[in-house]
């Protein structure tokens, strides 16, 4: 605690003030990490002790010729490390950050296309910019649906759903990770966007997360939803411990043999599952029965596919330690995971999530970043529904980045 002052009593106390200040923030900046530092220590000493008390009391209890197993310290150690699992949840960001054009209005060209006389090509062909959340939209456009026109709204929601899943085929099928140099650069960026993902930016860090990540007392683990039809992530992830020994090791949950859980179903085992988030979002009220409900909520939809991925994904989030938000656009369509994200939160304060947000342009002033990040996760908050004080009490265990620098890489 000695000061410049005391220590250097010529020099002008101007100076000296100057320099007080400036190692008191670094050291203010540098405590966390030191006293973490000093647990870590402490709990390994600890361990030592306990393992050599163990080894003499066995030692005496054997024969002369035996000897206690050598791996009894690093058991111990072991069983001592706490798991982290920090959970990605995933959307169309990421399959567009990869080159595929999976938007709507990229979908919207190929459906109107195919099926020029569609009811609801029609309708997205004269206000394309109505229909950018399109299952929003449907939900809608019931509203406008008589008794008369109901089959044919039916058989044109067919006839979309099938050029998507169509479109999307074709989409996925320009991936090329047969290509060494794109594997190799792939699996080198999944890995630096999955262990990297608390930096902000080059300059910043998300310093609450950096400290359980880097905490070489913790042992991560990685889950992956996904609200994709596609199986870009799989294949992403699949590159892993190809050809770096290291990344062999990086401990990722896999879901019934596979490495994400696909909430909203697959091109791949035809379980899309396209709708809105429950019956408020239907505008008409004869659209609310069962048979329809079965067909335009997506909860009611995996039910009738007799899967239980709402309730394996509601495990997930509640066992995670982290979650993080990557392209998603927090629509109102997936309120319930909103609500579930949010609830979570409130049951441990130690609990965090991280929302990535990609916007066009630059932020020079840092007033105007704060304020996306406002605006990001006030969406959170009214898509989710969540209540004041719920917000209030949830609000600084979020955190918003803008922009981040993870995953470049082009896989077409």
């Amino acid at each position: 605690q000695e000061t410049f002052h005391g220590r250097y009593p010529n020099i002008h106390p101007d100076a000296c003030d100057a320099g007080d200040a400036y190692y008191g923030h670094v050291r203010k900046a540098l405590e966390p990490e030191f006293i973490d530092a000093l647990k870590r220590m402490y709990q390994k000493i600890k361990l030592n002790t306990e393992s050599n008390e163990q080894t003499h009391v066995s030692e005496e209890k054997t024969a002369p010729t035996e000897t206690p197993p050598k791996n009894a310290s690093e058991d111990s150690v072991q069983k001592s490390k706490k798991i982290m699992k920090v959970t990605f949840l995933i959307g169309n960001g990421f399959d567009l950050s990869v080159g595929l054009n999976t938007s709507y209005k990229a979908f919207f060209t190929h459906y109107i296309n195919n099926y020029p006389d569609d009811l609801l090509a029609e309708q997205i062909n004269r206000d394309m910019d109505n229909w950018s959340d399109l299952e929003l939209a449907l939900g809608r456009f019931t509203g406008k649906i008589s008794p008369i026109t109901k089959d044919k709204f039916w058989d044109s929601e067919y006839n979309l759903e099938n050029a998507l899943a169509e479109y999307l085929q074709k989409e996925t099928e320009r991936i090329h990770l047969e290509n060494t140099e794109i594997s190799e650069k792939t699996e080198n960026e999944m890995y630096r966007f999955l262990t990297g993902f608390y930096k902000k930016n080059q300059d910043e860090d998300i310093g609450s997360l950096k400290r359980i990540l880097e905490d070489a007392s913790n042992v991560i683990e990685y889950s992956f939803i996904t609200f994709n039809y596609t199986d870009t992530l799989e294949q992403c992830l699949n590159t892993l411990g190809k050809r770096v020994p290291s990344f062999a090791s990086l401990p990722i949950a896999s879901y019934k043999n596979q490495k994400a859980l696909h909430i909203h179903g697959s091109i791949r085992d035809n379980t899309m599952v396209l709708g809105v988030n429950d019956e408020n979002q239907i505008a008409n009220a004869d659209f609310r029965e069962p048979d329809s409900k079965e067909r335009l909520i997506k909860s009611d939809i995996n039910e009738s596919y007799g899967n239980t991925r709402k309730q394996d994904a509601q495990a997930v989030i509640e066992n995670s330690s982290i979650i993080c938000i990557f392209g998603m656009s927090l629509g109102e369509t997936d309120q319930i995971w909103w609500q579930s994200i949010a609830n979570w939160l409130r049951q441990d304060l130690s609990r965090e999530l991280v929302i990535f947000s990609k916007k066009d342009g630059e932020f020079l002033v840092k007033k105007h970043t704060l304020q996306q990040e406002r605006n990001i996760r006030n969406k959170f908050f009214d898509n989710g529904n969540i209540p004041v004080d719920v917000r209030r009490q949830i609000e600084k265990q979020i955190h918003v980045v803008i922009n981040a620098d993870l995953f470049h890489i082009r896989l077409v």
